[in-house]
Protein backbone atom coordinates (compact mmCIF):
# COMPACT_ATOMS: atom_id res chain seq x y z
CA UNK A 1 0.00 0.00 0.00
CA UNK A 2 1.35 3.21 -1.21
CA UNK A 3 0.68 6.25 0.36
CA UNK A 4 2.06 9.95 -0.68
CA UNK A 5 2.58 11.55 2.97
CA UNK A 6 3.97 14.90 1.19
CA UNK A 7 -0.24 15.80 0.45
CA UNK A 8 -1.86 15.29 3.67
CA UNK A 9 -2.55 17.26 6.54
CA UNK A 10 -1.48 17.26 9.77
CA UNK A 11 -4.56 15.75 11.10
CA UNK A 12 -4.45 13.35 8.02
CA UNK A 13 -1.19 12.22 9.52
CA UNK A 14 -2.28 12.36 12.77
CA UNK A 15 -5.18 10.50 11.86
CA UNK A 16 -2.92 7.92 10.07
CA UNK A 17 -0.42 7.69 12.70
CA UNK A 18 -3.37 6.72 15.37
CA UNK A 19 -4.70 3.86 12.94
CA UNK A 20 -0.98 2.32 12.35
CA UNK A 21 -0.37 2.73 16.15
CA UNK A 22 -3.63 0.66 16.69
CA UNK A 23 -2.94 -1.55 14.20
CA UNK A 24 0.51 -2.51 15.60
CA UNK A 25 -1.23 -2.79 19.58
CA UNK A 26 -3.61 -5.60 17.55
CA UNK A 27 -0.81 -7.41 16.04
CA UNK A 28 0.69 -7.45 19.43
CA UNK A 29 -2.05 -9.21 20.90
CA UNK A 30 -2.64 -11.53 18.07
CA UNK A 31 1.14 -12.33 18.37
CA UNK A 32 0.67 -13.35 22.23
CA UNK A 33 -2.50 -15.06 21.81
CA UNK A 34 -0.93 -17.42 19.25
CA UNK A 35 2.31 -17.98 21.41
CA UNK A 36 0.06 -18.79 24.23
CA UNK A 37 -2.22 -21.31 22.70
CA UNK A 38 1.19 -23.20 21.30
CA UNK A 39 2.82 -23.10 24.59
CA UNK A 40 -0.71 -24.57 25.63
CA UNK A 41 -0.60 -27.11 23.49
CA UNK A 42 2.86 -28.06 24.13
CA UNK A 43 1.75 -28.40 27.64
CA UNK A 44 -1.14 -30.71 27.69
CA UNK A 45 1.17 -32.79 25.12
CA UNK A 46 3.31 -33.26 28.08
CA UNK A 47 0.54 -34.37 30.26
CA UNK A 48 1.42 -31.41 32.39
CA UNK A 49 -0.70 -28.57 33.48
CA UNK A 50 -0.11 -25.01 33.17
CA UNK A 51 0.47 -24.06 36.82
CA UNK A 52 2.55 -27.47 37.21
CA UNK A 53 4.98 -25.56 34.15
CA UNK A 54 4.27 -22.01 34.99
CA UNK A 55 3.46 -22.08 39.19
CA UNK A 56 1.09 -19.55 40.29
CA UNK A 57 -1.12 -17.18 37.98
CA UNK A 58 -0.49 -13.84 38.50
CA UNK A 59 -3.70 -13.48 39.78
CA UNK A 60 -3.76 -15.83 42.68
CA UNK A 61 -0.24 -14.12 43.35
CA UNK A 62 -2.17 -10.93 43.28
CA UNK A 63 -4.67 -12.35 45.58
CA UNK A 64 -2.49 -13.73 47.99
CA UNK A 65 -0.32 -10.80 48.61
CA UNK A 66 -3.53 -8.31 48.89
CA UNK A 67 -4.81 -11.20 51.42
CA UNK A 68 -1.58 -11.08 53.07
CA UNK A 69 -1.76 -7.17 53.34
CA UNK A 70 -5.15 -7.20 54.75
CA UNK A 71 -3.95 -9.51 57.64
CA UNK A 72 -1.06 -7.85 58.24
CA UNK A 73 -3.59 -4.56 58.96
CA UNK A 74 -5.75 -6.69 61.37
CA UNK A 75 -3.18 -7.37 63.85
Amino acid sequence: MKINLKVMSDGQLTALIARAKRRQAELEKETIAEVRKKIQAMIESEGLTRNEVLGESRKSRRAHVASARRQSRKH
